[in-house]
């Protein structure tokens, strides 16, 4: 009987990569299949994530196999990891046919690190070699700026979204450093660019004001721990602001006209509505000229729960959703690509009159809130630290997860929307709050049940 060899090597800030028992040589193939067999030995190199931020946050822990060939059962099989390097296998699989293989690497919040596919042929009681190097999907970001003498506010922002904002008092000290660190900055081996924004504010003639900036463009490759320098420049005023005189003048009376002013009402800016499907009432809230509901849908259907299946958990965080029972889609989307059944304007599982937002809408409605940080959509009791301000009413609950091993997590410290984007074939995209205050990107694997925001056709 064939064996399963996995090879290790020393990642920085990870351990080595593991084996899990998975498919071995000869169950890899599920049912016997006609004629005779050939043998696939396997190699798959792992880039390295890189220096981590938080290196909890994104460590590699499983790879997902699927060998698929036209007329044959795909071929399925995980491999667990406990971080990056070279994994070696061998699969036993039906002969003289084209095959093709699907990898996908995900983390330990089923983000997705690696994916790759490869195609080959198989010959009869033969083995072919295949060696497939998955660069990493992401790297980190890690930012210091040093105190100087009146500074009192240091303001990151990475493609448009605020990645930090952090204050000192004023009587810092000279020399400290304010630390900005964040992961799932998007990466590859051929470099990704991102628009890098740094601003710093500071007291100058007793007034706080802007004084130092930078806009500049990074290109991010897969595992490189890449250092740069950046020179903010000075933007603040040379000379101090003109003084204010205080005038007051007295005259007499000649009379005056009293004239009242109103303002016509030009519609409301939230409400309610009812689905028609199930009688369930639902609050929606108009953010800038998008209307939203404002709060989590919690239709039941096929492939839904709620948290921990407690039905108090419906009225609290409506329900979580996999992907494609969100879109309404056969559940074979969950493992297949489905881009040619997704409408402009997707219904899905929302009401009639609302649809699932797509990525562009997402992108204008946090354009509209991008002056304020995340924190005022997050509700204003839920979160177990961190609440919101919910400043446009747009009632942001931690309402959690479902894994795909069907375990329940993150209740109080993140909350994710499905969007009808699909990054491959097995994981869509979601956006998100969490614990921490800025705006969070996922990619999720289809199987993990997430939550439904509804925007307003």
């Amino acid at each position: 009987m064939h064996q399963a060899k996995c090879l290790g090597i020393a990642a920085l800030f990870l351990g080595m990569v593991g084996c899990d028992k998975g498919l071995g040589d000869n169950s890899s193939t599920g049912a016997t299949p006609a004629g005779d067999l050939g043998k696939v030995a396997l190699t798959l190199n792992l880039g390295q994530v890189g220096v981590l931020a938080r290196s909890a946050q994104m460590n590699p822990a499983r790879l997902v196999l699927a060998f698929a060939s036209a007329g044959a059962a795909t071929v399925r099989d995980t491999i667990a990891l406990t971080g990056s390097g070279s994994v070696s296998k061998s699969y036993s699989l039906a002969s003289q046919r084209e095959w093709t293989l699907q990898t996908t690497g995900l983390d330990q919040r089923d983000s997705v690190l690696y994916a790759g596919s490869q195609a080959f042929t198989v010959l009869a009681r033969k083995t072919t070699t295949v060696s497939m190097t998955l660069d990493a999907r992401y790297s980190s970001v890690r930012l210091r700026f040093p105190v100087r003498d009146s500074l009192t506010r240091f303001v990151l922002s990475v493609d448009g979204l605020v990645w930090g904002d952090s204050s000192v008092a004023k009587q810092a000290r000279v020399g400290d450093t304010v630390k900005m660190d964040r992961d799932y900055l998007a990466a590859s081996a051929a470099g990704v660019s991102h628009a890098f924004s740094a601003r710093v504010f500071g007291s100058a003639w007793g007034i706080d004001t802007l004084l130092y900036s930078l806009d500049t463009t990074l290109s991010v490759v897969s595992g490189a721990n890449q250092g740069r320098s950046l020179l903010l420049k000075w933007v603040g005023s040379r000379t101090p602001p003109n003084g204010q005189a205080t005038l007051a003048i007295a005259m007499g009376a000649v009379g005056q006209l009293d004239i009242g002013v109103g303002y016509e009402d030009t519609g409301a800016v939230s409400g309610t509505f009812i689905d028609n499907r199930d009688g369930a009432s639902y609050k929606w809230v108009k953010v800038g000229s998008q209307t939203w509901m404002a709060e989590n849908l919690n239709f039941q259907v096929d492939s839904s729960w709620w948290y921990g299946n407690d039905p108090a958990n419906g009225a609290k965080y409506g329900r979580l959703y996999l992907w494609a029972s969100m879109m309404a889609l056969n559940d074979s989307c969950n493992y297949r690509n489905c881009a040619s059944q997704i409408a402009t304007v997707h219904r899905g599982v929302c009401p009639s009159g609302w649809h699932i937002p797509k990525d562009a809408e997402w992108f204008a409605f946090w354009r509209t809130v991008a002056a304020d940080s995340a924190y005022k959509l997050k509700s204003v009791t839920g979160w177990s630290t961190m609440n919101g301000l919910d400043v446009y009413g747009f009632n942001g609950k931690p309402a959690g997860m479902r894994l795909a091993n069907g375990k329940f997590a993150s209740e109080g410290s993140l909350t994710q929307f499905w969007s009808p984007t699909q990054m491959d074939s097995v994981n869509g995209l979601t956006k998100g709050l969490e614990l921490r205050e800025n705006v969070a990107y996922w990619g999720n694997a289809k199987r993990t049940a997430a939550s439904v925001r509804c925007l307003k056709d």
